[in-house]
């Protein structure tokens, strides 16, 4: 299991934080890929890491 997330993200709230945990975290996630710039917000998180998320669900890989 695999996260992708942004601490600059303009939805869930800049760093991942909600009540003192990383919400951008998955339980038993054994992976993860965090952005910690602009462009890689919220909408642009999924829309410019195309790459990455390729190589998560098909080679079971993180670039």
């Amino acid at each position: 299991r695999y996260s992708i997330w942004s601490s600059v993200d303009q939805v869930v709230g800049y760093g991942c934080i909600v009540y003192g945990k990383n919400t951008c975290k998955i339980p038993g996630q054994t992976g993860q890929k965090a952005y910690s710039s602009s462009p890689y917000g919220h909408f642009n998180l999924k829309d410019m890491t195309e790459a990455v998320q390729y190589q998560m669900v098909v080679n079971h890989t993180i670039l």
